[in-house]
């Protein structure tokens, strides 16, 4: 079972550090400072997408993210990250985590190379919060070069995600900070069970899709 994980909040400069010298040292990471590198030249199209974003600094921070990823240099004062950062680094970790795994399991694998069907057959991918992401790009790609592919997507989503998050934070009219919490079930019983606990919980915006799953805000 591969399980990705929701965000490291833990994320520090230490952290940080640590996974620029790994997307240096390792040639099969550098698809992630190309794409990194590009990243700021998204901003224009997507505030023209997206108008609430546009009294939000993205652009600013994700060029401080490339400059950190490509030689070093960021702020301390950066962190802790906001979640335009915080998010697409969270997937960039674990996809290269990923990516290290079929390595090691797999010695002599290329980027070409077809996964052998022996091990995605018998592997449950799994995603938690941002981790869906991740799980996702993971469970598109039967090969690194896919991964590469699919991950760029989930990473440029990520991003947008974040910047979302952080417009929202920050706007004058946003009623304070928010939690989200996620949970799946696959039968009606414990749908209606969550449901009668939540109505003890009147403050509490409950998102209700297809009986399948709910988002908690």
């Amino acid at each position: 079972m591969l399980l990705f994980g929701p965000h490291a909040l833990a994320f520090d400069i230490k952290f940080f550090n640590k996974l620029r010298i790994q997307l240096h040292d390792e040639p099969s990471n550098h698809w992630v400072l190309n794409l990194v590198s590009h990243l700021p030249k998204l901003w224009g199209p997507l505030v023209q997408s997206v108008p609430a974003l546009q009294h939000f600094n993205g652009e600013e921070l994700l060029q401080a993210l490339n400059q950190g990823l490509q030689n070093g240099e960021i702020s301390e004062s950066v962190f802790p990250l906001p979640n335009i950062l915080l998010t697409p680094l969270v997937v960039i970790a674990q996809l290269t985590q990923y990516s290290s795994f079929l390595k090691a399991a797999l010695p002599g694998l290329i980027d070409t190379d077809e996964i052998p069907v022996s091990v995605t057959e018998s592997t449950e991918i799994l995603g938690l919060c941002t981790g869906i992401l991740s799980s996702l790009a993971v469970g598109c790609s039967s090969s690194l070069a896919k991964l590469q592919y699919y991950g760029s997507v989930a990473v440029r989503l990520a991003v947008i995600i974040g910047a979302l998050v952080d417009a929202r934070e920050a706007s004058s009219s946003s009623e304070g900070s928010s939690k989200s919490f996620s949970m799946s079930w696959s039968g009606a019983e414990s749908s209606e069970v969550v449901t009668k606990i939540l109505e003890n919980f009147p403050e509490v915006s409950k998102a209700l899709s297809s009986g399948l799953h709910m988002n908690i805000y």
